[in-house]
């Protein structure tokens, strides 16, 4: 059950001797406060409860730990994500799990966008990727397609984007558009240079052009590739970083930024959905050395990237913003402001 609204009583429901319930967006109409849904009598096995006023809200900060709301109340539908500034607004997308729920096959619920001029609230723009109906289709609900990356080729003037596909044989889905709101189109199914793919990251040089993508060979090593010249495909340059190791020491989920002129990477290491420390490392060439600078998290005293991943570093004027992803509860954001002059990590 979804978006229900309540006329006069606060508690809802009560829920006795079932397997699975899931209720999302309960609220009272009348006070805007979310509703109560009890568990009673026998065991219920999976409960998933998510009361949320679902009224207008303003954000005047940043709010860690706490569910990101949009701007009508709704808990933003934006997962495994990016953030792209472009016209005068920020545009925030992501996996929409809406309907991912646990016990059925709908894994992919399409790619969701919002906007933003203050990086606090944020409009809900709409799916810019749909699920496909056809069973058959690359981009099918039951199909499990992960961190949306969508970079615009300045040689085309088309919008790329890849996602991650986590079947068996590890592969990207690639789409492309006229416009960055869609419709997007497939391209084709990848294996890049022939290797299976894990959590990636891409960036286009705004100085050559040349696009880059960045993703764990399963689970031996980080794999820096060339973009063709239409961002569709790979050219066939590629290079091996953190060669031979071996979980939980593989790194994954590179997360790319530059800063002062210098390239930074960060990566996660390999231990399911287990958070581990995470690594921060610096280069010139993109097929030159990485050199590792160490955990970026400082303070972090359980050693587990304060229970998150890192997905996507912004660049936000005066400051940067790091985003992590969490491994368990809610998405969390640590806004660290690093100097300009120096560069220094900290």
């Amino acid at each position: 059950m979804k978006d229900v609204r309540i006329e006069s009583c606060d508690t809802v429901m009560r829920i006795d001797n079932c397997d699975y319930a899931s209720f999302f967006g309960f609220s009272n109409v009348t006070t805007g406060s979310s509703v109560k849904i009890e568990k009673t009598g026998g065991e219920c096995r999976y409960l998933n409860v998510q009361t949320y006023p679902l009224v207008p809200v303003n954000y005047q900060s940043i709010r860690p730990g706490e569910v990101w709301l949009d701007t009508e109340g709704k808990p933003i539908q934006a997962h495994g994500f990016q953030v792209t500034f472009r016209e005068g607004k920020y545009y925030w997308y992501g996996e929409d799990k809406t309907h991912t729920l646990f016990g059925t096959n709908r894994m992919f619920g399409g790619v969701r966008c919002y906007s933003s001029t203050d990086f606090y609230n944020w409009k809900d723009e709409g799916r810019i990727i749909e699920p496909a109906t056809d069973p058959h289709s690359p981009l099918h609900h039951c199909q499990k397609l992960e961190r949306p990356h969508i970079l615009y080729c300045a040689k085309t003037g088309r919008y790329v984007c890849w996602l991650k596909s986590q079947s068996n044989d590890g592969h990207f889905v690639i789409l492309e558009a006229e416009h960055f709101m869609g419709p997007y189109h497939f391209v084709r199914n990848l294996k890049p240079n022939g290797f299976a793919v894990g959590d990636f990251d891409m960036y286009a040089d705004p100085d050559t052009g040349k696009g880059y993508v960045w993703f764990e060979r399963p689970h031996w090593e980080q794999i820096c590739a060339e973009l063709s010249d239409d961002y569709t495909n790979v050219n066939g340059r590629y290079s091996e970083h953190f060669v031979g190791k071996v979980p939980p020491f593989t790194r994954e989920a590179a997360a790319h930024f530059v800063m002062d002129g210098k390239h930074y990477i960060y990566t996660s290491g390999t231990t399911s959905y287990t958070p581990n420390p995470s690594e921060v490392a610096v280069f010139d060439d993109y097929h030159g050395e990485y050199t590792v600078l160490g955990n970026p998290h400082i303070g972090d005293e359980y050693a587990h990237s304060f229970c998150s991943q890192i997905t996507s570093v912004i660049k936000i004027p005066e400051r940067i913003f790091m985003w992590l992803w969490p491994i368990v509860g809610y998405r969390i954001l640590i806004k660290r402001i690093y100097p300009r002059k120096t560069g220094s990590l900290s």
